[in-house]
């Protein structure tokens, strides 16, 4: 993606448990439709995760619709894709993140959330959902960097599940000296603006680092979202 217009929203863990992160997320919009993409969750089912994410936004969206891709197959559909056209801001929720990976790479649905970012739309990844937007990713299998959507280039994102002291030191030596990452604790987001800045958000912890080491000066020192160092 060389021209990025929109806005990319990274959330921690369990944001539905935090109300007024989905305040902030909405602040200022007016008649918002919003579309949930619940592929990660395909193995306990679409529906709770669309049903969620209505029940926390509540009054502050004009209307939430879930868009049924539980499977590549799906993903592959045109007609499937095109109903993300119709939304302002799209949410991709939390869960399998190998699922997600594996459903969307390279299919219509993947290229309509790219789309949303390149109309001046707003895309917002759930937890572990949200490291998949990146490449390379964390597989929160064993901590390694893999392959991801690469939406998100400028670095990689971490989450609390990957933070026994271990695991978080083999992660970031694998990445290497050179990459950057981000952790987001539960109850914190990040909104990746289209000028290339960036705004915390909700009341979690929100690390940068640079290989292993933390970077004093935090999100500020970040380049555009969508560049890669």
């Amino acid at each position: 993606m060389e021209i990025a217009h929109g806005t990319l929203i990274l959330l921690g863990p369990d944001p539905l448990e935090h109300k007024d992160l989905g305040r902030q997320i909405m602040e200022g919009q007016v008649g918002k439709t919003v579309a949930v993409v619940p592929t990660a969750q395909a193995f306990s089912g679409l529906e709770p995760p669309v049903a969620a994410t209505a029940l926390w936004l509540g009054d502050l969206a004009d209307t939430v619709e879930g868009l049924m891709v539980g499977t590549r197959h799906d993903a592959q559909l045109d007609e499937m894709a095109i109903r993300l056209r119709e939304a302002s801001m799209v949410f991709v929720s939390d869960g399998s993140p190998i699922h997600l990976m594996s459903a969307l790479k390279g299919t219509a649905v993947l290229r309509e959330l790219e789309a949303v970012l390149e109309r001046g739309d707003e895309l917002v990844g759930v937890g572990s959902s949200a490291t998949v937007l990146g490449d390379p990713m964390i597989d929160s299998r064993g901590g390694a960097p893999t392959l991801g959507f690469g939406i998100l280039r400028a670095f990689s994102l971490l989450l609390p599940e990957d933070d026994s002291p271990g695991l978080r030191a083999r992660t970031l030596s694998l990445l290497g000296a050179d990459q950057w990452s981000v952790a987001l604790q539960s109850g914190a987001g990040l909104r990746c603006r289209a000028d290339g800045g960036y705004d915390l958000l909700g009341n979690g912890e929100v690390t940068v680092f640079c290989g292993p080491d933390v970077v004093t000066d935090g999100v500020a020192a970040l380049a555009p979202w969508w560049e890669q160092r």
